[in-house]
Parts: structure tokens; sequence; C-alpha cells
């Protein structure tokens, strides 16, 4: 940030950015960049890297995707849940899927939620064991965290729930205090000042509250190139997804794209 606003940084410079945290960006992607001397900054997420459990939402959405079951008598899995459900129908599949979220989060933390999500398993008939046993849908833990950053990675704020800042009633500054305090214990006397919101959703009202909490710049999905007058807050990103044609994200990266959009 500070040589973009010296106007130090070289001609055609690029960040690489990768957000979450995922096992598997531990486990197939540092090589690879390591492979080609590529440095990148990585945005992690605490929650539920700190208690070292899958992430609940995925995996019970997952399990709804996986299953061949047609119905399920939510009251089965929880106390607290109830309905029943025809999963031939896909509303009502995405309905029961959405009910077991909402109740497991609000209600549960992440080791019973890990619980809830295996009773669910259970239900549809699906063995979730070796999906949990391979981390598939878990993220770094504090040990992989430590040494991505050991091997030079930068290691940066994801806020720590991965809540919505865009939302109203979202307690953005302790999101981003908790996820501030785990990295630090994590790495000590590291500076942790850079952010990227969750999903890339964010909203000008929010900007002084994430300076008071000594966040210096932040990342959005929004595709385009960033320059020294680019608002700090709202820093443009192109993202590298599996539907964008090789030459489209080139034409984006070498600024073509957002010639043409003048």
């Amino acid at each position: 940030m500070q040589r973009l606003d010296n106007h130090t940084l070289p001609d055609n410079a690029v960040v690489l950015t990768i957000d979450d945290g995922w096992v598997g960006t531990h486990r197939y992607a540092l090589p690879i960049l390591e492979q080609f001397g590529f440095p990148a900054t990585i945005y992690i997420t605490t929650y539920y890297a700190n208690y070292g459990e899958p992430v609940f939402n995925l995996m019970v959405r997952y399990l709804f995707w996986k299953t061949r079951t047609t119905q399920l008598d939510l009251s089965s899995l929880d106390p607290q849940l109830s309905g029943d459900f025809d999963l031939t129908i896909t509303t009502e599949r995405e309905k029961a899927a959405n009910l077991i979220i909402t109740m497991g989060k609000h209600h549960y933390k992440a080791p019973q939620q890990t619980r809830l999500a295996r009773r669910c398993a259970s239900a549809l008939g699906i063995d979730i064991e070796p999906l949990i046993k391979q981390r598939l849908l878990q993220l770094m833990t504090r040990e992989e965290v430590r040494d991505a950053d050991a091997r030079g990675f930068d290691i940066q704020l994801h806020t720590h729930r991965h809540l919505p800042l865009s939302e109203a009633g979202i307690d953005v500054s302790r999101e981003i205090r908790d996820n501030r305090r785990i990295l630090q214990d994590w790495l000590p006397g590291k500076q942790f000042d850079q952010l990227c919101y969750p999903g890339g959703f964010h909203r000008e009202g929010i900007w002084d509250t994430l300076r008071e909490d000594e966040v210096a710049a932040a990342t959005t999905c929004e595709g385009g190139l960033n320059t020294a007058t680019t608002e700090k807050m709202a820093l443009k990103r192109y993202l590298d997804e599996d539907d964008r044609p090789q030459l489209t994200f080139e034409s984006d990266l070498c600024g073509m794209s957002a010639w043409l959009r003048r």
C-alpha cells in the first residue's frame, strides 16, 4: 500500500490474494506458488480454524446436495428442529438445509455443530467420516498458518465468523477484534491491518469503523485495477474463477478490460 501511494511500484505489479485459508490452500496452492517464487496474501477467517472443525454451513449444504434420500423429519436430528420435508422438491430441500444451518449457528458452537452434521449425514444416508478425515471442508490450523507465515506468505484479516459486513446489525468491530486477537496469538508481533471483506460485500458506512479498528486497507470482489487514488477501503480485485475464460482473465490483468469499459 505504501508503494502504491508513493508511486514506487514496478510496472505491471500484481498482488496475489487468497481468501478464507482453506486446508487446500496450504496443501496444494502454497507449494505451487513457491515453485514459481510468487508471494501471496492469505486472508484468514478464524472461528472454525480456531476450533479445528469443518465449516458447518458448507458441510450441511454438501449433505443435501449429495443425498438421494427423499424424505427427512428434522425433529429426528435435534429437539429444536421440526418439520417433515420432501427432499425431491428443490425448495423443500433448501428450506430444510437452511433451518438446520440457522439453528445450528445460533444455538451451538463448532464442535456441537459437527455432531449435528453427523446426525444429519446419518439421516440422509451419507458417510461423512471420509470428508471429515480428509479435512475437505476445513480451514488451516494454527500450525498451518504459522507454517505459511514462516514460508513468507502474508497472513491478514478476513473477520472471525465470516459474516457479511454489508448487513445492518453486524458488529464490525467485534469481527475485526476477534479475528485479530486469534491471529496475534498465533503469530505474535505481526501486524494485521489488511482486511478482505467476506464475500467481498461492504458498504461505505463501515469504513470509519474499520479505520478506528486500525484497518489500513480492505479488498472487495469488485473487478478493476487499483491506483494511488483508489479508496483504500474498497480495493478492487480480479477473481480467477472456474468459468472465467483465460483470455478474459489476461485482458483483465493487462488493463485491456478496464480500457474498453471507458
